[in-house]
């Protein structure tokens, strides 16, 4: 092989070997392209998930204030009717000892 066969042999590898190497590179770069768009579509979807997150939260906040609530109301009005029985029962108790005492002294 003379010398400017084998130039002209690497000046065509060269050729072949930058061709290839540009269309690496415009792969690579299509392929970031594509991975930067996932990863700006999966920060949206996050932030609304969030968002959602902190509605969620928050609603389900207000329901337990309300269920919490109710239920002091709930708990305060047994209480006043438990009040009422006891001092009930306690009344019926002091007559029933009041008429033992009365029949007793009769």
């Amino acid at each position: 092989m003379d010398n400017e066969k084998f130039q002209e042999f690497m000046a065509n590898q060269f050729a072949k070997m930058f061709k290839e190497l540009q269309d690496f590179k415009k792969d690579v770069t299509t392929e970031f392209t594509d991975i930067k768009s996932e990863i700006k579509a999966i920060k949206t979807e996050l932030s609304e998930v969030k968002q959602s997150q902190v509605r969620m939260e928050t609603e389900f906040g207000k329901k337990l204030d309300v269920l919490y609530s109710d239920w002091r109301e709930t708990q305060k009005k047994f209480n006043e009717e438990e009040k009422l029985s006891f001092r009930f029962l306690a009344l019926r108790w002091r007559l029933y000892k009041w008429n033992q005492l009365n029949t007793i002294k009769r």
